[in-house]
Protein backbone atom coordinates (compact mmCIF):
# COMPACT_ATOMS: atom_id res chain seq x y z
CA UNK A 1 0.00 0.00 0.00
CA UNK A 2 2.93 2.74 1.25
CA UNK A 3 4.74 1.81 -2.59
CA UNK A 4 1.88 2.61 -4.13
CA UNK A 5 1.13 5.85 -2.35
CA UNK A 6 4.52 6.67 -2.95
CA UNK A 7 4.39 6.00 -6.67
CA UNK A 8 1.33 7.96 -7.11
CA UNK A 9 2.70 11.06 -5.29
CA UNK A 10 5.77 10.57 -7.82
CA UNK A 11 3.64 10.62 -10.44
CA UNK A 12 2.07 13.37 -9.41
CA UNK A 13 5.35 15.47 -9.24
CA UNK A 14 6.39 14.40 -12.34
CA UNK A 15 3.59 15.92 -14.24
CA UNK A 16 2.94 19.21 -13.54
CA UNK A 17 3.07 20.77 -16.47
CA UNK A 18 -0.54 19.00 -17.22
CA UNK A 19 -1.95 20.81 -14.43
CA UNK A 20 -1.47 24.12 -16.41
CA UNK A 21 -3.48 25.19 -18.95
CA UNK A 22 -2.61 27.25 -22.08
CA UNK A 23 -1.94 30.99 -21.61
CA UNK A 24 -1.63 34.02 -23.97
CA UNK A 25 1.52 34.93 -24.09
CA UNK A 26 2.28 37.60 -26.69
CA UNK A 27 -0.11 39.49 -28.83
CA UNK A 28 -0.30 41.89 -31.91
CA UNK A 29 -1.39 44.52 -31.77
CA UNK A 30 -0.03 44.21 -27.85
CA UNK A 31 -2.57 44.72 -24.96
CA UNK A 32 -2.70 48.70 -24.50
CA UNK A 33 -0.85 49.92 -27.34
CA UNK A 34 -1.58 53.00 -29.38
CA UNK A 35 -1.32 52.43 -33.31
CA UNK A 36 -0.55 54.69 -35.45
CA UNK A 37 -1.93 52.48 -38.38
CA UNK A 38 -4.77 50.01 -38.22
CA UNK A 39 -3.52 46.66 -38.10
CA UNK A 40 -4.72 43.89 -41.08
CA UNK A 41 -4.57 41.14 -38.59
CA UNK A 42 -4.45 40.45 -34.78
CA UNK A 43 -2.01 37.56 -33.45
CA UNK A 44 -2.48 35.65 -30.61
CA UNK A 45 -0.06 33.38 -29.14
CA UNK A 46 -0.79 30.70 -26.56
CA UNK A 47 1.89 29.10 -24.27
CA UNK A 48 0.33 25.47 -25.68
CA UNK A 49 -1.57 24.62 -28.62
CA UNK A 50 -4.78 25.59 -28.96
CA UNK A 51 -7.85 23.32 -30.79
CA UNK A 52 -8.87 25.04 -34.10
CA UNK A 53 -12.35 23.54 -33.39
CA UNK A 54 -12.83 25.89 -30.39
CA UNK A 55 -11.71 29.53 -31.11
CA UNK A 56 -13.56 32.30 -30.78
CA UNK A 57 -12.57 35.90 -31.51
CA UNK A 58 -14.80 39.15 -31.19
CA UNK A 59 -13.78 42.71 -31.44
CA UNK A 60 -15.60 45.81 -30.14
CA UNK A 61 -15.00 48.95 -30.89
CA UNK A 62 -15.62 52.40 -28.68
CA UNK A 63 -19.55 52.71 -29.33
CA UNK A 64 -20.06 48.98 -28.61
CA UNK A 65 -20.24 47.93 -32.32
CA UNK A 66 -18.92 44.25 -33.41
CA UNK A 67 -17.69 44.18 -36.91
CA UNK A 68 -18.24 41.20 -38.59
CA UNK A 69 -14.83 39.09 -39.10
CA UNK A 70 -13.87 35.83 -40.90
CA UNK A 71 -12.90 32.98 -39.52
CA UNK A 72 -9.76 32.87 -37.77
CA UNK A 73 -6.33 30.79 -38.71
CA UNK A 74 -4.94 28.81 -35.91
CA UNK A 75 -1.68 27.25 -36.39
CA UNK A 76 -0.38 24.93 -33.46
CA UNK A 77 -0.31 27.45 -30.32
CA UNK A 78 -1.09 30.87 -32.62
CA UNK A 79 -4.49 32.30 -33.55
CA UNK A 80 -4.60 34.66 -36.31
CA UNK A 81 -7.25 36.81 -36.97
CA UNK A 82 -8.16 39.61 -40.06
CA UNK A 83 -9.50 42.41 -38.94
CA UNK A 84 -11.68 44.61 -41.46
CA UNK A 85 -10.77 48.54 -41.48
CA UNK A 86 -11.14 49.90 -38.57
CA UNK A 87 -10.85 54.05 -38.00
CA UNK A 88 -9.46 55.58 -35.37
CA UNK A 89 -10.60 54.84 -32.01
CA UNK A 90 -10.58 52.48 -28.97
CA UNK A 91 -11.07 48.91 -29.65
CA UNK A 92 -11.39 45.40 -27.70
CA UNK A 93 -10.34 42.01 -29.25
CA UNK A 94 -11.76 39.33 -27.36
CA UNK A 95 -10.72 35.89 -27.20
CA UNK A 96 -11.97 32.34 -26.27
CA UNK A 97 -9.75 29.47 -26.96
CA UNK A 98 -10.10 25.70 -25.69
CA UNK A 99 -6.29 24.58 -24.95
CA UNK A 100 -5.19 20.93 -26.02
CA UNK A 101 -5.81 19.92 -22.57
CA UNK A 102 -9.89 20.66 -23.27
CA UNK A 103 -9.67 23.93 -21.08
CA UNK A 104 -11.54 27.00 -21.52
CA UNK A 105 -9.17 30.15 -21.55
CA UNK A 106 -10.57 33.63 -22.47
CA UNK A 107 -9.75 37.35 -22.01
CA UNK A 108 -9.29 40.74 -24.00
CA UNK A 109 -6.61 42.87 -25.42
CA UNK A 110 -7.49 46.62 -25.92
CA UNK A 111 -5.28 48.69 -28.14
CA UNK A 112 -6.51 52.48 -29.51
CA UNK A 113 -5.96 53.37 -32.96
CA UNK A 114 -4.75 57.35 -33.89
CA UNK A 115 -3.64 57.85 -37.18
CA UNK A 116 -3.49 61.52 -37.42
CA UNK A 117 -2.52 61.03 -41.50
CA UNK A 118 -4.07 58.00 -43.29
CA UNK A 119 -1.98 54.92 -43.76
CA UNK A 120 0.96 55.43 -46.03
CA UNK A 121 1.57 53.61 -49.61
CA UNK A 122 4.44 51.94 -48.32
CA UNK A 123 5.62 48.84 -50.28
CA UNK A 124 4.53 45.82 -49.35
CA UNK A 125 5.66 43.96 -46.47
CA UNK A 126 7.22 47.36 -45.38
CA UNK A 127 5.94 48.22 -41.59
CA UNK A 128 5.79 51.88 -41.50
CA UNK A 129 5.47 51.76 -37.80
CA UNK A 130 8.25 49.98 -35.07
CA UNK A 131 6.80 46.34 -34.04
CA UNK A 132 5.39 45.56 -30.85
CA UNK A 133 7.23 43.92 -27.95
CA UNK A 134 5.63 40.80 -28.19
CA UNK A 135 3.80 40.69 -24.48
CA UNK A 136 1.64 43.53 -23.14
CA UNK A 137 -0.79 44.02 -20.53
CA UNK A 138 -3.44 41.24 -21.39
CA UNK A 139 -6.51 40.45 -19.19
CA UNK A 140 -7.04 36.33 -18.71
CA UNK A 141 -9.32 34.61 -16.77
CA UNK A 142 -8.05 31.69 -16.00
CA UNK A 143 -8.35 29.62 -12.91
CA UNK A 144 -4.81 28.23 -13.14
CA UNK A 145 -3.87 29.61 -8.80
CA UNK A 146 -7.12 27.04 -8.54
CA UNK A 147 -5.75 24.10 -9.90
CA UNK A 148 -2.31 24.71 -7.80
CA UNK A 149 -4.13 25.28 -4.96
CA UNK A 150 -5.93 21.77 -5.47
CA UNK A 151 -3.12 19.76 -6.91
CA UNK A 152 -0.98 20.86 -3.42
CA UNK A 153 -4.40 19.61 -1.24
CA UNK A 154 -3.90 16.48 -3.38
CA UNK A 155 -0.12 16.56 -2.47
CA UNK A 156 -0.81 17.04 1.42
CA UNK A 157 -3.67 14.67 1.41
CA UNK A 158 -0.94 11.96 -0.21
CA UNK A 159 2.16 12.50 2.22
CA UNK A 160 -1.02 12.68 5.16
CA UNK A 161 -1.71 8.78 4.09
CA UNK A 162 1.42 7.93 3.51
CA UNK A 163 2.42 9.32 7.42
CA UNK A 164 -0.72 7.45 8.60
CA UNK A 165 0.00 4.32 7.07
CA UNK A 166 3.85 4.23 8.39
CA UNK A 167 2.70 5.06 11.36
CA UNK A 168 0.04 1.85 11.57
CA UNK A 169 2.91 0.01 10.83
CA UNK A 170 4.90 0.46 12.76
CA UNK A 171 2.14 -0.04 16.14
CA UNK A 172 1.82 -3.46 14.57
CA UNK A 173 5.33 -5.03 14.55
Amino acid sequence: MTVAVLMLVGALLAQPHAWAHAELTGSDPVGGATLQQPPAQARLTFSDPVNPQFVTVAVTDQDGGHPSLPAPAVENNQVVQPLPSLSNGGYTIAYRIVSADGHPVAGQIQFTISASTPPSTAAPGVNASPPPSATGTEEQSSGAWLLWAGGALVVILLIAGVVVSLRRLGREE
